[in-house]
């Protein structure tokens, strides 16, 4: 999440800049749980800027009476190309990360399966070049054809922890509001003495070479 709070600051302080020069009377950004916010002044009233952080990313929201000049101006302007594409451009990615997501929390009948990889910008093109995008923007077919694809790309490091019912609970009950990141699900596996920490070893060799 540290990734995407700095980006999250980047984004709100580079809409802020922006705003002010085109004359928006626009406050200082404040830090809320899951937030960077700042409120925009206007002749008819008052809208917040939020652009919230995640383990999904950045989200920019504006909040407040849709109705208002202020409201409709400052949506066209903010989500508008130009303006909305030159704050992205200026976010950057880590070069050297790994990915993390979990599938099936709070499913009854399923396990929970928690999967990792290990990428760089040399393994980011190829993952580009085999179709590999925001599983939102692809369908449950077309992930489940690049799977396999991916796994047998050269240099592809990942990791599978999959984790049935029953032990899930004990292991929440045991570990409470702490068992509720997949980071956490790959320190208790290593706390198990899994001798399957190749991801983490790789990401050191690289990250020092």
């Amino acid at each position: 999440m540290r990734n995407s709070k700095d980006s999250a600051k980047n984004i709100i302080d580079n809409f802020i800049k922006i705003l002010k020069q085109d004359g928006f009377e626009i406050s200082e950004p404040q830090i809320a749980q899951f937030s960077y916010q700042a409120d925009i002044t206007g002749s008819d009233g008052k809208i917040k800027l939020l652009v919230y952080f995640g383990k999904k990313g950045n989200k920019v929201v504006l909040q407040g009476n849709k109705d208002l000049n202020l409201y409709q101006e400052l949506n066209h302007k903010i989500f508008g190309a130009q303006l909305f594409n030159n704050v992205k451009n200026s976010v950057t990615e880590p070069d050297i990360y790994i990915g993390t997501d979990e599938s099936g929390k709070g499913d009854y009948f399923g396990p929970l399966v928690v999967a990792s990889v290990f990428t760089d910008p040399s393994f980011s093109e190829k993952l580009r070049i085999l179709g590999v995008r925001d599983s939102k923007e692809l369908t449950d077919q077309a992930i489940s054809a690049l799977a396999p694809k991916i796994k047998k790309l050269e240099g592809c490091v990942f990791d599978l922890i999959v984790i049935n019912p029953e032990k899930y609970n004990i292991l929440y009950n045991k570990m409470g509001n702490y068992w509720s990141h997949p980071k956490h699900y790959y320190g208790w596996k290593h706390d198990k003495n899994d001798d399957r920490d190749f991801i983490y070893k790789s990401c050191l060799i690289r990250s020092s070479a």
